[in-house]
């Protein structure tokens, strides 16, 4: 028997796998995608013609209808399309579709197995050319089977409701909820399943989220009911302790973790320059391109807002470059965080240290206007840094400030370059903005001291994928935390290591997590809007598969740091778990723009593109890949 898969994509099964050859030709693949949803009665001849050839006339129409059915029975067997008069049906005996498991699973009153059976919308990433009456007919078939397994999912909340497993019952309606992201409805019932569940930190938390997806992309306020929902669970939520309030631990909730030395194989997959050879050969197999001519540029649409990328002076202080280096990360971060401004992460700009490359031919890669100077030299308890801003085109000095203070006034040299920097753009601040920007994270500089060591070691390990780095990094960021107890901002770093050495493997212990847990849930004591609270916490949901919460920290951390590429490439990955493919690939790509030397973003953006069946821009993107990975 053949397999027919229509959720989730277009493809054609033997008993030894997917076929080839001319019978997955589109036209024939999207014949048999027309029988298959036809629920056995099959469709006549007139009126697949006009789905396939509307353009063609009624005779030539009939002939290349004829010649089709003609291939598929010879490469498939004569059985595979059945023939009655004017009517043609696909033979359910030889061919098995998703399509009908899914709506024979719904008729026998099963709809666990209708969820299982559903990979994804119907027909995704099929757009034939000039068939409109197609498009239509795909859109609304898509509709259809998307209700469906909308149908199976709630009729599964509403039996682990009645069965008084409330967790299951959250799970299932978040599932229900992403399919229809707008409906408050599903957004209350997610929050009232958490609730019940125990966990009204979360319910309100879900319920920022919808709130955040309604103003930013419908422009409409929320639903009567969801705020009545929202002023109940707060009420009951105010009688918690603070740290409950924050979050929960969800360690019993948890998938077993992939074995370690599998997520290491996919890490060095994704970042090895011969894996993004095999990727790209793959795609070639795919018809997605060709590594052939000169490697293309990629400079992106000029910004609407001033960018700018933030460059070490090498030899500054090479005595402690940790410190200098450290000193320009923070100054990187502090401007990320104004959304008036377009900010290349630190990873990218610092590739620029030492660089023989004139300014303008930095500006041009980094796809920037204006380049930031840092030279960072710290004498005893004294710290000098000149700074110059630069027009990149033009090669005009913008502003300029040389710096020699005492190491206490760190902080306020940091928070007064960023803030002549956004005049000297003419960019805007926002009264938020400046607030963040002159945050003091801690009154004791040896804690900074290895707070910037931490951030030194963390870079270097490339998230934890060079285990001793990653074990240093962690230490210094414990180190920091011990002498000030009050480090907010180092107690969210000290977590997100712990998330990541546990993620990859290096201890996937129940101890490990537990930690990840206390120090986030001492930096949201210590600062319950602190971004880099939210970001690491969504790491701990993120590792942990709960993809819903994760996704809500992530876009909460993202308000403060409009900039933050590893951000923006997290919330892609999410919505591309859940099948949200143009959401996907939008955050990735402005992931990429802010990080535009990461070899690791281009390729997961290449990677979303290849499952969109976009191969010009995967192939644009897997180029990219290589071109960026070291030899």
């Amino acid at each position: 028997m053949y397999r027919l898969i229509l959720l989730g994509g277009l493809s054609l099964e033997g008993p030894s796998g997917p076929l080839s050859g001319p019978a997955v030709q589109q036209k024939r693949l999207s014949l048999l995608a027309l029988l298959a949803a036809s629920a056995g009665n099959g469709l006549s001849r007139g009126k697949l013609v006009g789905y396939l050839w509307p353009d063609t006339d009624e005779e030539h129409a009939r002939h290349r209808l004829s010649d089709t059915v003609h291939v598929l029975r010879k490469e498939l067997g004569d059985e595979v399309v059945l023939a009655s008069g004017e009517m043609l049906r696909l033979n359910a005996e030889v061919v098995w579709t998703d399509v009908r498991e899914l709506e024979d699973a719904l008729d026998r009153g099963e709809p666990g197995a209708a969820v299982a059976v559903y990979a994804g919308p119907f027909l995704d990433g099929v757009h034939p050319a000039e068939a409109l009456e197609f498009e239509r007919w795909v859109e609304a078939e898509r509709e259809r089977y998307a209700g469906l397994y909308a149908r199976a999912l709630e009729t599964l909340a509403l039996k682990a409701e009645d069965e008084g497993d409330y967790g299951q019952a959250a799970e299932w309606w978040k599932r229900v909820a992403a399919q229809d992201p707008y409906d408050s409805r599903l957004a209350v019932r997610v929050m009232e399943a958490l609730a019940a569940a125990g966990d009204v930190a979360n319910a309100l938390q879900h319920a920022r989220a919808h709130e955040l997806i309604l103003r930013e992309e419908l422009e409409v306020e929320p639903s009567a009911e969801l705020l009545e929902a929202v002023g109940r669970l707060r009420e009951e939520s105010a009688a918690r302790p603070v740290a409950e309030r924050a979050l929960r631990p969800i360690e019993a909730d948890l998938a077993a973790p992939m074995e370690g030395p599998v997520k290491r194989a996919a890490y060095r997959f994704a970042l090895g320059r011969r894996a993004f050879v095999a990727g790209a050969l793959i795609a070639v197999v795919l018809g997605a391109f060709a590594l052939l001519g000169e490697w293309p540029t990629f400079r992106e649409p000029a910004a609407e807002r001033p960018s700018v990328a933030v460059l070490p002076l090498v030899g500054a202080d090479p005595g402690n470059e940790y410190f200098s280096d450290g000193i320009t990360g923070e100054v990187t971060t502090l401007l990320a965080k104004i959304s008036g401004l377009k900010v290349i992460s630190r990873r990218s700009s610092m590739e620029y240290k030492g660089s023989e490359k004139s300014l303008r031919e930095i500006a041009e890669e980094l796809g920037v206007a204006y380049i930031l100077e840092l030279g960072v030299r710290r004498e005893g308890d004294r710290v000098r840094i000149s700074a110059q801003l630069v027009d990149a085109r033009s090669g005009e000095l913008l502003w300029a400030e040389q710096y020699n203070r005492e190491m206490t006034d760190i902080f306020a040299v940091q928070s007064d370059a960023a803030q002549r920097i956004v005049v000297a753009l003419r960019a805007t601040l926002t009264p938020a903005e400046e607030e963040r920007i002159a945050q003091v994270p801690t009154d004791d500089l040896e804690a900074y001291e290895y707070y910037l060591r931490g951030n030194d070691y963390y870079y270097r390990s490339s998230e934890c994928y060079v285990v001793e780095d990653c074990r240093i990094a962690l230490q210094m960021y414990e180190q920091a935390v011990g002498l000030d107890p009050n480090f907010a901002l180092a107690y969210a770093k000290l977590s997100d290591m712990h998330s990541l050495i546990r993620f990859w493997a290096h201890d996937p212990s129940s101890e490990r997590l537990a930690k990840a847990w206390e120090a986030v849930d001492r930096a949201f004591q210590l600062e319950p809007d602190l971004p880099e609270a939210h970001l690491a916490v969504g790491d701990y949901y993120y590792f942990s598969r709960d993809y819903t919460r994760a996704l809500a920290h992530y876009r909460t951390a993202l308000e403060s740091q409009p900039n933050n590429s590893e951000i923006l490439l997290l919330i892609g990955q999410v919505r591309r778990r859940w099948g949200e493919w143009e959401r996907a690939a939008t955050n990735m790509r402005e992931a990429s723009e802010l990080d535009p030397r990461s070899a690791l973003y281009a390729w997961e953006l290449a990677v979303t593109y290849t499952f969109m069946r976009n191969y010009a821009e995967a192939e644009r993107y897997y180029n990219r890949a290589i071109w960026l990975t070291p030899d």
